[in-house]
């Protein structure tokens, strides 16, 4: 009697359990039937394929479905996943109804690549779309120090930048920025020397022209002092997309050796006399060893016969018997080295007197 009793518990027990399990499953589906269908597709990316200048916006468009909705609003949360692994800001859609929303992205493209978009749904449940492919071939300026020189005799700084491009890309606007854009660095021996925006280097904005090759230069507008230099130049560019960033940088050894600057030009007399004396005021004459002082207009050059020399004063004398000098005519001064007749001073001019 107690063994009937028991059997009659368990197969009660396995009843009331059954029950229990099928009115779960009934649950489950009655939920299933009554949540909202969500479809998440990507439709459209403008262009598909791309060359030319970056970088460049590539525009993919989708959109997001949802049918039986039973409680409004609904709230669907999505992203875009590109194939570099990066994910878009996660954005929110409101639905108050059936219906469908268009969606958007724009990849930022700045070098080549051949890449994929898909539109992933994150709430209230996980849906990913079909995927998008697009291929970008870029085209992109390359900025590089070519020069670094003195002028000779003078020592006046030049720097030469280049922008080069095979397909005459021109480097962007906002290059001349002064908050984002591009700054030339100049150190001599080893110190900051020079600190300006492109814009202060390259004012007319030569860099941005769609050739193949661009060049910007920039001079001091102070000559250096006599002695051995270590100048590098920096293209500090943090912002602005170019080929190759490794070329932005140069370092040269340069000796300013510069030439006698001749001030001025003086005589006794308002002109210069055939005979006379004239004074050569200036800087850096040195000793009068393998130097002379030559006058001249157009040719012949001839010297002038030296009276005294120093680092600031030479005195020479005009021939008083050379018929090669004409009266009442400019005629140049200069200082050449003897061995070669090489220039080693700048130009001043004399205009020697009338015949009385």
């Amino acid at each position: 009697m107690r063994s009937l009793i028991s059997i009659k518990g368990v197969v009660t027990f396995i009843i009331f359990g059954f029950v229990i399990f099928l009115n779960v499953l009934n649950l489950k589906a009655e939920q299933t039937r009554i949540q909202p269908m969500i479809s998440a597709n990507l439709i459209k990316v403008n262009p598909e394929i791309y060359e030319g200048a970056c970088p460049k916006f590539i525009h993919f468009e989708g959109e997001i479905n949802v049918a039986n909705i039973q409680n409004t609003p609904l709230q669907v949360r999505y992203t875009f996943v590109r194939s570099d692994g990066k994910y878009t800001p996660v954005k929110t859609l409101t639905f108050v109804k059936d219906g469908k929303q268009k969606v958007e992205y724009l990849w930022e493209v700045d070098k080549t690549q051949d890449s994929l978009v898909s539109l992933k749904i994150l709430e209230p449940r996980i849906i990913e779309s079909n995927k998008l492919n697009f291929r970008a071939k870029c085209h992109i300026p390359d900025l590089y120090v070519s020069t670094i020189e003195l002028s000779k005799g003078y020592c006046y700084l030049r720097v030469s930048i280049y922008s080069f491009s095979e397909f005459s890309v021109p480097i962007p606007e906002k290059a001349y920025s002064s908050n984002e854009g591009i700054r030339i660095k100049i150190f001599k021996n080893g110190q900051l020397w020079y600190n300006k925006h492109l814009a202060e280097f390259d004012p007319q904005k030569q860099l941005m022209q769609a050739n193949l090759r661009n060049v910007a230069a920039w001079n001091n507008v102070e000559p250096l002092e006599d002695g051995q230099y270590t100048i590098k130049v920096v293209i500090d560019n943090p912002n602005i997309l170019e080929l190759n960033k490794a070329n932005n940088e140069k370092t040269v050894t340069l000796k300013c050796e510069r030439h006698a600057e001749i001030k001025s030009i003086n005589s006794l007399d308002i002109c210069a006399k055939k005979g006379g004396k004239i004074h050569i005021i200036g800087n850096r004459f040195g000793t009068q060893e393998g130097k002379k002082v030559i006058m001249y207009w157009n040719e012949p050059k001839f010297e002038l016969p030296i009276v005294s020399w120093s680092d600031t004063h030479i005195v020479a004398r005009i021939p008083n018997d050379d018929p090669r000098i004409k009266d009442d005519m400019n005629y140049n001064i200069k200082i050449v080295r003897v061995i070669d007749n090489q220039n080693i001073s700048n130009m001043k001019s004399i205009t020697t007197c009338r015949k009385q």
